[in-house]
């Protein structure tokens, strides 16, 4: 990092070390979320905390009103951009940032354990999927902001950081990884989507698709595969 980008680092975190502000400034919905909301700002906020104590102080303000704010509003899926999977992700690798990380062991210790949790669940839904007929994979079974492959990442970081009841979620989305890209449906690859499998708003051709960009299907595959070689 560079001195100027590293100035304009400290002078974004100053202007969102008030987790109001930023509840204030995006939809209910996202309003905890890692993408847009404060498990977003928390990150941030804990990344630059060994530089000043008030960024240590604010992450832990973020983390709290995430945490309110989900209770709240709820939010749906396990992915790391949602709300739960979001706050969870920002708990783990957040915490590792600060002076102290033994003050929000706790918190990241049970952050890592309902990550995996919902590993599980969404492990044997896509199984499940599969041994009834589904023909194929679905986009949230892989994709790195709302699937598999990001939760992955963030169970490794986990792993690494001593969260080892994590293993069990870990294991299910290798194993599930691994059997996506070895099973093939008739000529087509184990991670193509039929072009009615995709998001609103994600164009694809009307045959369906075998994406290959590293947010979403193989190559956010191979990356987390490849972080346990």
């Amino acid at each position: 990092m560079t001195a100027a980008s590293g100035q304009q680092a400290l002078a974004t975190a100053e202007r969102l070390l008030n987790p109001a502000d930023i509840l204030a400034a995006v939809p209910a919905d996202d309003g905890a979320s890692l993408a847009r909301g404060l498990a977003g700002t928390a990150l941030l906020q804990a990344r630059l905390s060994r530089i000043d104590a008030t960024y240590e102080a604010a992450a832990v303000r973020h983390w709290a009103g995430a945490a309110a704010h989900a209770r709240q509003h709820g939010g749906s899926g396990a992915g790391i951009f949602h709300t739960r999977g979001g706050l969870a992700a920002s708990l783990i690798i957040g915490s590792g940032y600060l002076p102290d990380p033994g003050s929000q062991l706790a918190a990241a210790a049970h952050a890592a354990r309902w990550l995996s949790a919902r590993a599980l669940d969404l492990a044997h839904c896509h199984s499940e999927r599969l041994r009834a007929g589904g023909g194929c994979t679905s986009w949230a079974a892989y994709d790195a902001i709302s699937g598999l492959t990001g939760i992955g990442r963030v169970l490794l970081a986990a792993l690494a950081a001593g969260h080892d009841r994590c293993e069990p979620g870990l294991t299910a989305i290798l194993d599930a990884l691994t059997a996506m890209i070895l099973t093939r449906h008739g000529n087509r690859p184990g991670w193509w989507i039929p072009a009615s499998g995709h998001p609103p708003g994600v164009t694809v051709h009307p045959s369906g698709a075998a994406n290959t960009g590293m947010a979403h299907v193989v190559s956010a595959e191979l990356q987390c595969l490849s972080g346990c070689t």
